[in-house]
C-alpha cells in the first residue's frame, strides 16, 4: 500500500525533520510505502507506518500513518483503495 503523495506533501510540510540523531546529516529520503510493525512474539498488534530514512547512515524514523492521518483503519482494510496510484 501507498500513501497518497498530496498527503504526504502536507504532512511534510507540517514537521521538522532536522539533523539526524547519529551522524547530524539533513538529507532525509522518505518512502510513501506503508509498512507494518509487528509485536514480537506474540504478533497480535500491527503498527502502519511510512519510513523516513537518513540518507547517509541509514538511521530510520517511522510514523504511524493513522496518528499522522496518513490513512485511516478503512484504507488500511482494503488493499484496493489506491490500486489506480501504482
Amino acid at each position: 500500500m501507498r500513501i497518497d503523495s498530496n498527503k504526504l506533501s502536507e504532512y511534510l510540510k507540517k514537521i521538522t525533520l532536522g539533523k539526524c540523531p547519529l551522524c547530524d546529516h539533513e538529507q532525509w529520503e522518505v518512502s510513501d510505502y506503508v509498512f507494518a510493525l509487528i509485536e514480537y512474539p506474540e504478533e497480535t498488534k500491527c503498527t502502519p507506518v511510512i519510513s523516513i530514512t537518513c540518507e547517509n547512515c541509514g538511521y530510520i524514523h517511522f510514523v504511524n500513518v493513522l496518528n499522522a492521518k496518513l490513512a485511516t483503519v478503512e484504507m488500511l482494510e482494503n488493499p484496493d483503495w489506491n490500486k489506480a496510484d501504482d
